[in-house]
């Protein structure tokens, strides 16, 4: 009797065991998702802002053709300035800024006073959000950063 208890007995155990794993993995906790993306990390690409400008001040086929080598220089100086491993953080940003600026300079140079117009207008509207502040400086994004007493 005791050894068709003990049997038994093994019996439910593995049983136990053999049904009872499949539902723990069900109802153990799903692993962690990707951590949430830095703020900016939505931003359209650097450039992509002033495609889209140039292409709401519909510029005529002769302005086509003087913009066109500088967008294309432009994608191709952005493009090494992030290929560019040795360039990191606040350095990177300042020299994309510093490209951006320059072919900006030189598409404005190409269109009319009301073209100009209606591109600085449209690149104010589509400015990427502020950052909120530096790191490590108690700035936070969307705050007032007064004491709280």
């Amino acid at each position: 009797m005791l050894r068709s208890a003990k049997m038994l007995f093994a019996g439910l155990s593995l049983a136990t065991l053999v049904f009872a794993a499949p539902v723990r993995a069900e109802d153990a906790p799903k692993a962690p998702e990707k951590p949430a993306k830095r703020d900016g990390a939505n931003r359209p690409a650097p450039g992509k802002v002033l495609d889209d400008a140039l292409a709401s001040v519909n510029p005529n086929d002769d302005q086509k053709k003087k913009i066109d080598p500088i967008v294309a220089k432009l994608h191709d100086d952005i493009k090494a300035i992030l290929a560019d491993q040795t360039v990191k953080g606040p350095d990177r940003r300042t020299k994309v800024q510093d490209v951006m600026k320059t072919a900006k300079t030189d598409i404005e140079s190409n269109l009319t006073a009301d073209q100009k117009t209606a591109f600085d207008k449209y690149l104010d509207e589509h400015k990427p959000a502020d950052r909120g502040g530096k790191k490590g400086d108690g700035a936070k994004k969307g705050g007032d950063n007064k004491p709280a007493n």
